[in-house]
């Protein structure tokens, strides 16, 4: 699975409808194993609609057919002695997912995420390795259903406060209940969600009458998210919600609302509900989320109200333009990725020393990193001192993600401080291409190094995968002579999504539409803007760089996000 990056394009894939290629052997075959699991002491129970919903399912997505069922109950057989006794399939469940974490690694590739929910079940059982929550779903569904553990495929298709959305899967226990969990990482009743839920769907293997296909004529123009005709609101067994009743500002004869969210570029509907009266009422809907009330025509969103934010406790608060302005100063146009800031906590014991051997037997410390750095480049004066070799080592780690970027050593010249070139030096574990990454002077690159406990080494996109950092990986120059250095600089990995000196940033606030407010080039690490409507929701871009911009409102001086 080395250097995948670009190998799978998407249009040299065809689709067939299974009737056309399914063979008697296989459904014969699927059908024995799957009754021989539902006699199992954790299957026993469940009624023979769950079961067919449940256990029976030949696929669990859109991948090419396999005979898997048999290989998948030989792989996961071992449980029923395991579990002896055992009538929970909650706990059950936790037992093969410990060994599916035990024994698949998550590894990103561009690649296998291509391909994602298409990769061929014997093929995802033979590789071992875990690229997106898709592929996570796809081996707990598979795994759990082919030893009679009734679980689903949860679909999140977009999150609240963020792009994109999510896959999960859930087991139903003895009282049928939903208990999510992520394959080969959260166990049942454990599953963290980071981010806000506004919907969440049970997408099933049988037609739901329940979707918005079913309910609608066959012309009716529904959008994308919501066209799939397999869906079941689940919504309420994974998160609290609360039920909106919306008043529509419409002049059109729209007999279907829609409640949007919106996902960094645009407003996004996620559910729907039926106009009476300029009146409608959407059932389950995640809290702590802003909302669009919406129509939808010729493929356009259009808007048919005020935003408004369903709080934790479940109270909507609208947001309207008020006549009284105030100033703004901004300082980000996207909130702190925690996950972000903890990946630059690596850095934290690198190492910028000196030599003037090849090999580094008489190295010397410049500078140690000691503290979380900040999200900018940092500068940072040392005593001077004279070197013809330097190089940053990376602090030991057995996972090392984020790393470090913007590497630099200066000296003085005259009343200026100028960055020193030279040969590129690293360990053996640096791949050339990561030179220009590591010492490159520009902060629009993010860097990402990967070290794995246990793995041999390969390439994965742009990572470099090793053992494990022992402190012995490191990468400098050679400046052909001795130079004086008087100062070190580097960046930790970066979402470029502060306010950078130089670059072009333009607000908006919503009454209708996005209504720009003016575009200003910051100077500073903070960016000022005058005349903002109170109680408005805005949206700061960066015009030239980034596709990351997230909406929030101006409170106390601070930006709340949402």
């Amino acid at each position: 699975m080395e250097n995948q990056k670009n190998e799978f394009n998407l249009y040299d894939f065809t689709s067939q409808q299974d009737i056309s290629t399914i063979k008697s052997e296989y459904i014969i075959e699927n059908i024995e194993y799957a009754f021989k699991a539902w006699q199992l002491p954790w299957a026993k129970h469940l009624s023979f609609e769950d079961f067919c919903n449940y256990i029976l399912p030949y696929r669990y997505g859109a991948e090419e057919l396999q005979p898997w069922r048999a290989v998948y109950f030989e792989e996961f057989k071992w449980v029923i002695d395991s579990a002896k006794g055992e009538k929970d399939p909650v706990k059950v469940c936790a037992i093969i997912n410990n060994h599916i974490k035990a024994k698949y690694t998550f590894a990103y590739n561009s690649g296998l995420k291509n391909i994602s929910n298409s990769i061929r079940p014997l093929d995802l059982l033979k590789g071992k390795v875990l690229s997106t929550c898709a592929d996570q779903n796809a081996i707990a569904m598979l795994a759990m259903r082919s030893i009679g553990i009734p679980v689903c495929h949860i679909v999140i298709p977009q999150w609240g406060d963020r792009s994109m959305g999510h896959d999960i899967s859930a087991v139903l226990d003895t009282n049928g209940k939903w208990i999510d969990f992520l394959g080969g990482e959260f166990n049942p009743g454990k599953n963290i969600i980071r981010n806000k839920v506004p919907k969440a769907y049970i997408k099933h293997f049988a037609l739901q009458k329940t979707s918005l296909p079913f309910n609608v004529d066959s012309t009716f123009e529904i959008p994308a998210i919501l066209k799939n005709k397999r869906y079941e609101d689940i919504t309420s067994s994974i998160v609290p919600v609360t039920d909106v009743h919306i008043n529509f500002n419409i002049k059109d004869k729209s007999k279907i609302g829609y409640l949007c969210v919106f996902n960094n570029q645009d407003w996004i509907p996620v559910d729907y509900a039926k106009i009476r009266n300029s009146r409608a009422v959407f059932k389950d809907m995640g809290r702590g989320i802003v909302y669009l009330p919406a129509t939808y025509s010729s493929g356009e969103i259009i808007p048919a109200g005020n935003p408004f934010l369903l709080d934790s406790l479940g109270k909507v608060k609208l947001f309207f333009s008020s006549s009284k302005t105030e100033n703004v100063i901004l300082d980000r146009k996207y909130p702190y990725n925690k996950r972000l800031i903890e990946m630059s906590a690596v850095t934290i014991g690198g190492r910028f020393q000196g030599a003037n051997r090849k090999d580094f037997k008489d190295a010397a410390d410049l500078y140690v990193i000691k503290k979380l750095p900040p999200q900018y480049p940092v500068k940072e004066k040392i005593k001077p001192a004279s070197y013809r070799y330097v190089r940053y080592v990376f602090p030991p780690s057995e996972i090392l993600q984020g790393g470090i970027t913007n590497i630099g050593f200066y000296k003085k010249e005259g009343n200026k401080t100028v960055r020193l070139n030279g040969e590129y030096l690293s360990s053996t574990e640096v791949k050339p291409g990561q030179y220009k990454v590591l010492f490159g002077d520009s902060t629009s690159y993010i860097d990402d190094l990967k070290f794995v406990p246990g793995m041999e080494k390969m390439s994965f996109d742009g990572y470099i995968l090793v053992d494990k950092s022992e402190g012995n990986l490191w990468i400098g120059m050679d400046f052909l002579q001795k130079e004086r250095i008087n100062a070190i600089g580097y960046m930790p990995r970066n979402d470029l999504n502060g306010i950078y000196e130089g670059q072009t940033y333009e607000l908006f606030y919503w009454q209708n539409k996005w209504n720009s407010l003016g575009i200003k080039v910051a100077n500073d690490k903070k960016i000022k803007f005058e005349n903002v409507p109170k109680n408005s929701l805005l949206l700061l871009k960066n015009i030239y760089h980034g596709n990351e911009h997230r909406i929030f409102k101006y409170v106390n001086n601070k930006q709340i996000w949402f």
